[in-house]
């Protein structure tokens, strides 16, 4: 034991074990956080390990090992006898570490870590040269003195391919410290920060990349209104360190968490910034990003990441979405932290941060906008048995500016449908206007399916047994229902089928982009699947292809009866709705007066939303039973429909909604769980209609700082309805 602590204690200090002066070969410069240093042949910013031939013959590495294991001498072994390998004298190659051999013979099994060590073997595994590092900094390489080989340095401007630079650092300096974590405070504050003794602090206070131009630290600084402090520590003869950044939230108070984005400015507006250049995609196009999660008004979580736009059409949106990648070069390569609950996943390597999309409150789509589509749609999907995304409610900034209200999502990709469904091995395809695209494994299953599919006729039961084995029907029959009660019509374009690629794997389905639904309630999506042709319906061969077998349409339409009578049963359609509106209420007022002050009309498109849920099963069951939208129909109406509480759990009042048929007397009261009265809503005659009334009218219900219960009583000459409603704090 303590001749292994002897020989780490011994790394640690020298960084780097050397066998260069006994070679023709040097790992000559390495790069493990490469950013946007250099891109390889597939566009990719990877880590990278160049090697220099300081012979004067060619070289080719066909046969060698490379490693960043000691104890796995063989780990990357070089196959290759062509060009690509060689080295010329005096000549360079790059290998990429990205653990992609299908990317070419110069691309390795592995990828660079933060602290590891590389090393160059012979066919006779016998060490030519190996190299230990410690921490490693994006855009940063380390590489050979130029001037004494035995040295290494680090350049802050890496030369892939090329002689080492000329201006070299003896490392890079440790972090600043900042006397108080990110959070809201309720008064004024004094930040101070700590350095290494003899090193300089500079900082910025308008989001900036701080550098030696920019203030001075010398006193603590006082912070009365909301700020973002960003700061590098400096050392001479040293690279500055690695910017921290803190937000301070003066005086603001939100009952969602807040979830912080800090950055340069000019990394999300002018002309290199993603925000102004929302159509532009692709690795250039993301950016560094620091993201501090506050919870209670105190730091929850920090971390790293980097930061692109997000969506297709929506990106023209005044309010945009956002993709988060939580990768190496940002630090840990992954987010460990339960942002969606303690007994749910903890690790992601990507989010998404929905604006809204098409359902939100912008001048854009300030008809329907309502923010609440597409969170309704996955808590449905879950109970139909569908796999749903993870995901919270949060308040976004952008550096110190407030972004509104923002559905932080799972985003759909390979690490997503590892964590749900334990595959290891899997194909994932995403639908898109333009037709499928490949996210995970390969196109090979996915191509025979869609191609038997299309090219046979299921009238022949034969022929529906085959597809069956590439295709869960069950899975897909359910999608279809549940776009016929959601008017998900945009479910061709937005869908994912993934399947385990092991024998007897099919193919299976997560929704995505629900944010057009519950808006017509007569759409006809069985006229719409058999009659459009644009291109962009492409994905509608399934159905209107499995559709001509008859036992598809008995599952069809008998999955349409059960999700009509289960998840989409009014009472429980509407109350999943009012839960995630009670979620989202307190905070409207906000997004309001961020993206569009004059919008009056959130309350109502949510009710539309509401009014949707409750008529849209009777007219579904009616062209179920004729092929035709009535021209005008009303559901049957029971009690429940009749007399109607939401949102339920509400935050500061609820309405009461009542439906009466004829004139009659009606009587509302109000009781707390001991069947004492509180107060009487209403007593009296109604003509026939809808009427309204506020839970809170005439404040004579005294609530506490917990949670409480009530229940209502709807009293008719010859019916009596009783509700319990929650009132969350």
């Amino acid at each position: 034991m303590k001749i292994k602590i002897y020989f780490i204690l011994l790394q640690t200090l020298l960084f780097i074990t050397n066998n260069f002066s006994q070679t023709s070969l040097l790992i000559n410069e390495f790069e493990a956080k490469n950013v946007s240093t250099i891109q390889d042949n597939y566009g990719e910013y990877d880590d990278w390990i160049e090697i220099l031939n300081i012979s004067n013959q060619n070289i080719n590495l066909n046969g060698y090992y490379i490693t960043d294991d000691i104890s796995a001498k063989t780990k990357n072994k070089f196959t290759i006898n062509g060009t690509d390998l060689t080295i010329a004298p005096g000549g360079f190659l790059i290998l990429w570490a990205d653990n992609d051999l299908t990317q070419g013979s110069n691309h390795l099994n592995f990828k660079l870590g933060d602290s590891s060590l590389i090393a160059l073997y012979s066919p006779a595994l016998v060490l030519i040269d190996s190299v230990t590092y410690l921490r490693q900094y994006e855009n940063i390489s380390m590489g050979r003195d130029p001037k004494n080989r035995a040295a290494w340095k680090y350049f802050s401007t890496p030369t892939p391919g090329k002689v080492n630079s000329s201006v070299e650092f003896s490392g890079v300096t440790s972090q600043p410290v900042f006397s108080r974590k990110s959070g809201i405070y309720t008064s004024p504050i004094k930040i101070g920060i700590s350095t290494q003794t003899g090193n300089t602090a500079y900082y910025t206070l308008n989001s900036s990349d701080p550098e030696t131009t920019s203030f001075v630290y010398s006193d603590s600084i006082p912070i009365s209104k909301t700020f973002v402090v960003r700061a590098i520590e400096h050392k001479n003869g040293w690279i500055n360190s690695v910017i921290t950044s803190n937000i301070y939230l003066e005086n603001v108070s939100y009952t969602l968490p807040v979830l912080s984005i800090i950055t340069d400015s000019l990394n999300l507006f002018g002309a290199t910034g993603i925000y102004t250049n929302y159509d532009s995609s692709g690795a250039d196009w993301e950016r560094n990003c620091q993201l501090k999660y506050i919870s209670s008004d105190t730091l929850a979580m920090e971390s790293g990441a980097g930061i692109r736009i997000q969506g297709g059409s929506s990106i023209f949106m005044s309010k945009k979405s956002f993709r988060l990648f939580f990768r190496d070069i940002y630090g840990n390569g992954i987010l460990n932290y339960p942002l969606f609950g303690k007994n749910n996943l903890s690790t992601f390597d990507k989010l998404v941060l929905k604006s809204g999309y098409d359902d939100d409150i912008t001048f854009e789509s300030v008809r329907t906008g309502t923010l609440l589509r597409d969170a309704l749609s996955i808590e449905l999907w879950k109970q139909a048995g569908g796999l749903p995304q993870l995901s919270t409610w949060c308040i976004l900034y952008l550096n110190d500016k407030y972004w509104g209200i923002y559905d932080l999502r799972e985003s759909i990709e390979e690490h997503y449908i590892k964590d749900h469904t334990g595959y290891q091995n899997f194909d994932l395809v995403r639908f898109h206007n333009d037709g499928p695209e490949l996210k995970c494994g390969t196109m090979t299953a996915w191509n025979q399916m869609f191609a038997y599919i299309n090219n046979n006729d299921f009238s022949n039961q034969a022929n529906y047994d085959s597809a069956a084995t590439m295709l869960d029907i069950d899975n897909f029959i359910t999608l279809l229902a549940f776009a016929q009660c959601s008017q998900y019509y945009s479910w061709p374009w937005g869908i994912s089928m993934y399947r385990d690629a092991a024998p007897g794997g099919k193919f299976k389905i997560s929704i995505w982009d629900t944010d057009r639904a519950y808006t017509d309630t007569s759409w006809n999506g069985f006229n719409e699947a058999q009659t459009n042709t644009f291109s962009y319906w492409w994905g509608n061969i399934f159905a209107k292809k499995l559709v001509n077998n008859n036992n598809f349409k008995l599952k069809y339409s008998a999955k349409i009866d059960s999700l009509l009578n289960t998840v989409f049963k009014p009472d429980n359609a509407i109350r999943i709705l009012d839960s995630i509106y009670t979620i989202v209420k307190p905070e409207i007022a906000g997004e309001l007066n961020r993206w569009n002050p004059d919008n009056e009309n959130w309350e109502a498109n949510v009710e539309a939303v509401r009014e949707f849920l409750w008529r849209r099963p009777a007219i579904l069951q009616y062209q179920m039973k004729t092929g035709l939208t009535p021209a005008s129909i009303e559901p049957e109406k029971t009690m429940a429909d009749k007399f109607q509480v939401y949102p339920n759990p509400f935050y500061s009042t609820a309405k009461i909604k009542i439906s009466i048929e004829t004139k009659e007397d009606i009587e509302i009261t109000v009781f707390d769980l001991y069947g004492r009265l509180i107060k009487t809503i209403f007593r009296g005659k109604l003509q026939q209609g809808e009427y309204y009334f506020d839970l809170m009218s005439d404040n004579k219900i005294n609530f506490s700082s917990k949670p409480d219960v009530y229940i209502i009583n709807f009293k008719t000459h010859d019916t009596s309805k009783y509700l319990k409603v929650i009132q969350v704090k």
